[in-house]
Order: structure tokens, then C-alpha cells, then sequence
């Protein structure tokens, strides 16, 4: 079990660091978020940004090979607090979670960071995101940290997020995972069109 948790953590320390890194890279850039491939409209700060799971997949949180929790739908709602910057904040007004076979809450919501990577497309980060899961009949609380790298953004007229990021540990008895892994795809439904630009 000790191994087990020291792998976690070695893990979760190379994605921290990998998330480090690509905060840098999108700093250099500004980046906005548009109607279209040419941007002949940008989404102003104050956009309703709302996503669900992809229709037919769901959520997992798994830790140390075995499933902890898979949830059969799942929503996340914001609303973006620039138009144009280094990455665009989106503040979440609410994650919420349905069909779960384990209990998994939302604690504390967060912002989410989209930054530019290619022409339409970018990658995500998670700051502040807390949530609590049943594991082993014990509350285990886990945080994205500030920032952790979720996934790649994949633009378009059906834009999508793809997370799949280790949760560090909050909270909880020693029977918790130091870290556990979310897998998730969400679709974002508005904006219906969604292209990830550099300016």
C-alpha cells in the first residue's frame, strides 16, 4: 500500500509540474475564445460556459487500478472572466454529479483555465476544484491543486474537453488514496461553436 502511494505521488508531482509547464507556454500568447476558426467574433468576458458528458460515456474515479466511483451523467457551469488574456478564467457556478455508484460530491467549485495550444483548439487547467468520494465506508475530500492540467479542449461546432488528471489528496483516514484518477469527457453545449485562438 506504502508503494502504492508513493507511485501516486510521484505521479501526481510530474502532472503538477507538466501542468506548470504549460501554463508558461500559454502565457506567451493572449488567447480568446471565438465563434469561428477566422474569429470574426470573440465570447466577451461574462459567458455562460456549460458542458455535460458526452452522450453514452461517463465519469470514473479510479485509484490504485480499482474504481472508486462512475457517475452516468455530470454538468459543469461558468461563466468566463476575460475576453482576452494570457488563459481565459471561467468561474464555476456549480459541477454536479447523477447515477454515481459510490457517493461523489462537489466541495468547492473552482475556476477552470483555457489556454491556447493549435489554430481552434487549446488545454484546460483546474484550479481549486475540491470533491468528496466514498472510499472504503470513509469521506476522502481531493483537489485539482492551483493548477493542475485536466485535458485537451477539441474546438469546433461540437467542442469537448477531455479530462484525465489525478486528484491529489485533501482529507480523510489513512485508508484514502493519496491520489485517485478522473477520467471524463464533456461536451460543451453553450456556446454551441467554440474555436480556442491565439491574438
Amino acid at each position: 500500500m506504502r508503494y502504492l502511494k508513493m507511485v501516486g505521488l510521484a505521479v501526481v508531482a510530474a502532472a503538477a509540474s507538466t501542468a506548470v509547464v504549460g501554463v508558461a507556454t500559454a502565457s506567451a500568447l493572449n488567447t480568446t475564445l471565438c465563434t469561428s476558426i477566422g474569429c470574426g467574433t470573440s465570447y466577451s468576458s461574462g459567458t455562460t460556459i456549460e458542458m455535460s458528458l458526452k452522450s453514452e460515456t461517463s465519469s470514473s474515479i479510479s485509484g490504485g487500478g480499482v474504481g472508486i466511483s462512475e457517475c452516468t451523467s455530470s454538468s459543469i457551469s461558468g461563466t468566463t472572466t476575460a475576453t482576452s488574456a494570457s488563459v481565459i478564467p471561467v468561474n464555476i457556478s456549480s459541477i454536479t454529479w447523477g447515477g454515481c455508484s459510490a457517493t461523489t460530491d462537489t466541495v468547492t467549485n473552482g475556476t477552470l483555465e483555457i489556454g491556447y495550444t493549435t489554430a481552434g483548439n487549446g488545454t484546460v487547467w483546474g484550479r481549486g476544484n475540491v470533491f468528496k468520494f466514498a472510499i472504503n465506508n470513509a469521506n476522502c475530500t481531493y483537489t485539482t491543486g492551483s493548477p493542475t492540467h485536466l485535458g485537451p479542449l477539441v474546438g469546433g461546432t461540437a467542442p469537448y474537453i477531455s479530462i484525465s488528471v489525478l486528484l491529489s489528496t485533501v482529507e480523510g483516514p489513512g485508508t484514502c488514496p493519496n491520489a485517485v484518477l478522473w477520467n471524463a469527457e464533456y461536451e460543451i453545449t453553450t456556446p454551441h461553436a467554440l474555436y480556442v485562438l491565439a491574438v
